[in-house]
């Protein structure tokens, strides 16, 4: 009767011991699940952003230009606004690539899972570094051609002045005063 006993006590605290193990590895999947749901999650509206901030682009290097009723002032004011929106998600991605990080020590080396979330990140940080370079080209471009055209203008009213209206002391304020306010509007830019 006592080995019995023995070998049902035994078998209690196997079994107690197994079922610890069996809820703290649930305990463990569940973190898991959740921080990979919250990966995900945050991935999708990283993705999502970043794609609704490409099509504005794309409308506005292919289609916009097409249109031209946009002028160089408005369409700069739009590119601005969009990297600043660019510079909003960018901003998330600490965050996000922290909580991947994360996610990578806590799952097997070589796992799928831990090789999907690096691959997802990548892509994230690539599709905005695609973004940026062409938002920077098309500022730049816009600027050239906004700098381009205010040089124009600055020539036809030169040219339009009767040579009798200004005196040296005239057109050295003129200047000066044009300069000044090219400069400020330069540093508005950037």
């Amino acid at each position: 009767m006592h080995n019995i006993t023995m070998a049902a006590k035994h078998l209690l605290v196997t079994w107690e011991k197994m079922i610890w193990k069996f809820n703290s590895v649930k305990t463990r999947i569940e973190e898991l699940s959740n921080l990979y749901a919250t990966f995900n999650r945050e991935y999708e509206n990283i993705i999502v952003s970043l794609t609704q901030i490409d099509v504005k682009v794309t409308n506005i290097k292919h289609l916009q230009e097409e249109t031209d009723i946009q002028t160089p002032e408005t369409k700069l004011k739009c590119l601005r606004d969009l990297h600043n929106e660019l510079k909003y998600v960018i901003n998330l991605f600490d965050a996000q690539d922290e909580l991947g990080s994360s996610l990578i020590e806590l799952l097997p080396d070589k796992s799928v899972m831990s090789e999907e979330v690096q691959n997802r990140i990548v892509e994230y940080h690539q599709l905005a570094n695609n973004i940026k370079l062409t938002l920077d080209s098309l500022l730049d471009q816009t600027n050239y051609g906004h700098t381009e055209k205010a040089e124009r203008d600055y020539a036809v009213q030169v040219d339009t002045l009767s040579p009798l209206s200004l005196t040296a002391k005239d057109a050295y304020l003129y200047q000066l005063r044009t300069a000044i306010a090219e400069a400020k509007y330069k540093s508005s830019i950037t």
